[in-house]
């Protein structure tokens, strides 16, 4: 046990080394930005008067949410009294630093403008998500890290209206009719459908689907299939089957990832994961799996959040030779 250990930390040495100077500054600074205490350094100021940018960017940004939002929904419905809107925009920032000293910054966001007075509920989603093309290794290393296997870090926009329609035995349909910004522009349709049942008082079983069109890439089609069990007032287990099919280039894949959540403290969470990849068509192979841990910390009320994702992935592509990384990551939630 002691020899591992020690193999463990020989391993972990080695690795920090292998960074350059310019990529170590980071790792430190993140490390003590996720050490510091949340309420002195984002303290709340009482006084009319934001003291912290984080509460001038809430009042300034929010504000800007619920008026545009507001002034479309009311464009829209045709209806010009106030209601209480739920815009939201997500801004996270991310440094992903390599084994062997390679790093990438990654920036993305996602917002959502909700237009509650139209006769069919409507919310307005502009976004840079990951591609519904990419593979599904390729649409968790882009979620968990902010990169991706191909290296293309080209930011894409989509936009869409998304369209609600009434609960059919608890079943929650919506459908998505927006154009993506690639070159060039690729208008698509997306319906989903997702349902939460309740196996007992503490297994609860998920599935959420999406077929998707798009004209420049045709048609496709995702599936995700979650049982989750909470164990006494502090963990929770989940195991996540996704399936993806692609027509175009006869695409049938596979991934199976097993996640333990530990919420050690209110402003603290750990995951730690595992999953592998797999690929039925056009032809059976395994095409990765990894193991990683995400720290996220609640540094502001539910503005702010840092989180520290330390991962190990294992590729085909690299002959299956394990590829340390660790993302640094700020998120941002802005509010109306």
């Amino acid at each position: 046990m002691l020899h591992r250990v020690k193999s463990l930390a020989d391993d972990f040495a080695r690795r920090w080394l292998s960074l350059p100077a310019c990529c170590r500054v980071p790792v430190v600074a993140g490390l003590l930005l996720l050490s510091l205490p949340a309420s002195p350094v984002l303290a709340y100021s009482s006084s009319a008067e934001p003291e912290w940018w984080i509460d001038r960017g809430q009042l300034y940004i929010g504000g800007s949410l619920a008026k545009a939002g507001g002034a479309v929904d009311s464009f829209l419905s045709r209806d010009y009294r106030r209601s209480e809107n739920h815009s939201y925009l997500r801004i996270r920032l991310a440094r992903v630093l390599e084994e062997g000293g390679s790093s990438l910054t990654r920036h993305d966001f996602d917002l959502h403008a909700d237009l509650p007075k139209t006769r069919k509920r409507l919310r307005l989603v502009i976004s840079s998500e990951s591609d519904d093309f990419d593979s599904l290794l390729d649409q968790e290393r882009n979620e968990a890290t902010g990169k991706n296997r191909s290296g293309d870090d080209e930011d894409r926009l989509a936009a869409a209206l998304r369209f609600f329609w009434p609960d059919v035995s608890s079943w929650n349909p919506s459908l998505d009719i927006g154009i993506r910004s690639s070159l060039p522009l690729d208008p698509f349709v997306k319906f989903r459908v997702d349902k939460v049942f309740a196996l007992d008082d503490k297994w609860y079983f998920r599935t959420a689907h999406e077929l998707f069109f798009y004209h420049q890439s045709g048609l496709g089609e995702k599936s995700a299939f979650v049982f989750d069990r909470r164990i006494g007032e502090d963990w929770l287990f989940a195991s996540l089957l996704e399936m993806r099919w692609e027509e175009r280039e006869t695409i049938l894949e596979f991934a199976e990832i097993l996640s333990l959540t530990h919420f050690h403290r209110p402003n603290k969470t750990y995951v730690y994961r595992s999953g592998a990849f797999f690929q039925r068509q056009p032809r059976s192979q395994l095409t990765g799996y990894f193991v990683d841990i995400n720290y996220r910390r609640r540094l502001y009320q539910e503005i702010l959040f840092a989180e520290m994702i330390p991962g190990m992935y294992w590729l085909r592509e690299n002959d299956f030779k394990g590829r340390a990384s660790i993302t640094f990551r700020l998120v941002m939630y802005f509010r109306s």
